[in-house]
C-alpha cells in the first residue's frame, strides 16, 4: 500500500473539486508545461539557433484517496463521478493552496481520469483512487 499525504491544494472546476485541501494524495501534484521551441540550422553557422515560439501548454497530473462508507458506496461514487468529470468542458480551473496563492489556470480541460476502489487501492475496502490529468493554457495569479 503506497503512503499517502495530506492535501494543501484545492483544485475546481466551476462546481466541481477535483482535489480539496485535506483529501490524502500519494503525491504531490505534478505541475508541468511545455512551449514551442524552434531549433533551427543555420547555413555555415556556429551553432544552431533557438527561437522561443510561445505556445505554452500546461499538463497537469495527481492521484487522490477518496473515502467512503463501504465498497458499494465506492463504486457509486466511482461511476456518478466518472459521468460528472467526463462531462465538464473547456473551462478556467481555479488552484487555491492552503494559506497561500491562488491561481487560475486558462481554458482549461480534465483529458482523462481513471478510478479504482477496493482493497489494492489502499487496503481499506471502502478506498477510491482517482487519477487525473488536466491540461490547459495562460496561468495567473489570483490572489497572494
Amino acid at each position: 500500500m503506497p503512503e499517502s499525504t495530506c492535501s494543501v491544494w484545492k483544485i475546481t472546476h466551476g462546481a466541481t473539486v477535483l482535489l480539496d485541501h485535506g483529501d490524502r494524495l500519494l503525491s504531490e501534484p505534478d505541475f508541468g508545461f511545455g512551449k514551442e521551441v524552434e531549433v533551427a540550422q543555420l547555413l555555415r553557422g556556429e551553432h544552431v539557433a533557438i527561437f522561443d515560439r510561445g505556445n505554452v501548454s500546461r499538463d497537469w497530473s495527481w492521484s487522490r484517496i477518496v473515502r467512503r462508507a463501504d465498497l458499494a458506496a465506492s463504486r457509486e461514487w466511482r461511476m456518478s463521478h466518472d459521468v460528472e468529470v467526463a462531462a465538464l468542458g473547456k473551462a478556467d480551473i481555479t488552484v487555491e493552496v492552503l494559506n497561500g496563492a491562488s491561481y487560475l489556470l486558462k481554458d482549461a480541460v480534465v483529458q482523462t481520469m481513471r478510478t479504482a476502489s477496493g482493497r489494492d487501492v489502499s487496503g481499506h475496502n471502502a478506498d477510491v483512487q482517482a487519477d487525473y490529468n488536466v491540461v490547459g493554457g495562460k496561468l495567473e495569479l489570483v490572489a497572494n
